[in-house]
C-alpha cells in the first residue's frame, strides 16, 4: 500500500509540474503581449474585456511556441529532480539501446497508426459540429512551418514519452500490476490532450506504446512511433489531397491501414521478446517496484 500510494502520488506530481509550467508560461506571456501592446499604443480600452480579448488571441495565435516552451522546461526540471535525487538518468527514463532490427517496425507502425485513426474517424457518425470544434481546438493552420514540425514531430513526442510511458508509466507501477500502470497512464495522456476526439485516440494510442515500452523496457520505439504519428500529419497530405473523397476510399484505406498496424504491432512485439516479456498481462504476478534495485521499477520475469 505505502508503495501503491508513493506511486500515485509520483505520478499525479510530474502531471502537476508540466500544468504548472504550462501555467506559468501562459500567464508570464500574457503579461508580455499585453504590455506590448500597450507600449505599442495598440491599446485604447483597457477594461477587462479588452485586456482579455488580448490574452486569449495571444494565447490561440502562439499556441504551437507555447507548448514547445513549455515541454522543454518540463523537462529540464524532470532532469534536474532526477539529478537531486541521485538517479542515473539512462536506466531511470528507459533510455535503454536496442538494434535498430528489433524495433524496425516503429516508424512504419506510427504512419499506419496515425492514417488509420484518420481515415476511421471520418466513418465515424461524429457530429459536424465537434468535427469543426477539434479542429479548430487542434489549431494546424494550412502553413506547414519550422516552427510547427520542429513542436509537434519532434520535442513533443520526446518530451511526451518521457512523460507518460517513462516517468508516469514508472510511478503507477509502484505497487500495482503492470498491466494497470499501462492503462492508468494511457488514460491520463488521453485526458491530457482536451478534446473528447483526442482523448479516445491519444489513449488508444497510449495503450499501445505502453505495451511496447514495456515490452522493449526501452523508450526509443515509443519515441520514433510517437514523431511518426504526429509526423504522418505533414508526410500523407499530400497523398490525401490526390485521392478520390469517397466513403469507398475511406474504407478501403482504414481497412489496409489497420490490418498493417495489426501485422506491424504483431512484428514489434514478436521481436521485443529478447527484452521483456509479458506472457499475460493478467496474470497474477505483478511487476513492482523494488527499492533495492535502485533505478528498476520493473522486475522481469520469465
Amino acid at each position: 500500500m505505502k508503495n501503491l500510494l508513493k506511486g500515485i502520488g509520483a505520478a499525479l506530481g510530474y502531471v502537476a509540474l508540466y500544468l504548472a509550467v504550462n501555467f506559468i508560461v501562459i500567464f508570464v506571456a500574457s503579461f508580455y503581449y499585453i504590455f506590448s501592446e500597450v507600449f505599442k499604443g495598440s491599446v485604447e480600452d483597457f477594461t477587462a474585456p479588452a485586456l482579455e480579448d488580448i490574452v486569449i488571441t495571444s494565447i490561440m495565435d502562439n499556441a504551437i511556441e507555447f507548448t514547445l516552451i513549455a515541454s522543454i522546461l518540463t523537462l529540464v526540471l524532470y532532469l534536474i529532480i532526477q539529478a537531486l535525487w541521485k538517479k542515473p538518468i539512462k536506466p531511470t527514463l528507459y533510455l535503454n539501446s536496442i538494434p535498430f532490427r528489433d524495433w524496425w517496425p516503429a516508424p512504419l507502425l506510427g504512419i499506419t497508426l496515425n492514417v488509420f485513426i484518420s481515415f476511421f474517424m471520418t466513418l465515424l457518425p461524429i457530429p459536424e459540429n465537434i468535427m469543426e470544434d477539434y479542429s479548430e481546438f487542434v489549431g494546424y493552420s494550412d502553413e506547414i512551418t519550422l516552427m510547427l514540425i520542429i513542436s509537434v514531430a519532434i520535442v513533443v513526442p520526446i518530451f511526451e514519452e518521457i512523460m507518460f510511458r517513462g516517468l508516469v508509466m514508472r510511478s503507477f507501477n509502484r505497487g500495482m500490476p503492470l498491466a494497470v500502470a499501462i492503462i492508468l497512464q494511457a488514460i491520463v495522456f488521453g485526458i491530457l490532450h482536451g478534446h473528447i476526439i483526442s482523448i479516445f485516440y491519444t489513449t488508444f494510442l497510449g495503450i499501445i506504446l505502453g505495451v511496447l515500452r514495456a515490452r522493449y523496457d526501452s523508450l526509443y520505439p515509443c519515441i520514433l512511433i510517437h514523431m511518426l504519428f504526429n509526423g504522418a500529419n505533414f508526410i500523407m497530405l499530400p497523398i490525401y489531397n490526390i485521392l478520390p473523397d469517397t466513403n469507398l476510399t475511406y474504407i478501403i484505406i482504414t481497412v489496409v491501414s489497420l490490418v498493417l498496424s495489426i501485422l506491424l504491432f504483431r512484428i514489434a512485439l514478436n521481436k521485443s521478446k529478447n527484452y521483456l516479456i509479458i506472457n499475460n498481462m493478467n496474470d497474477s504476478k505483478t511487476l513492482e517496484h523494488d527499492d533495492n534495485l535502485h533505478e528498476q521499477d520493473i522486475v522481469s520475469y520469465k
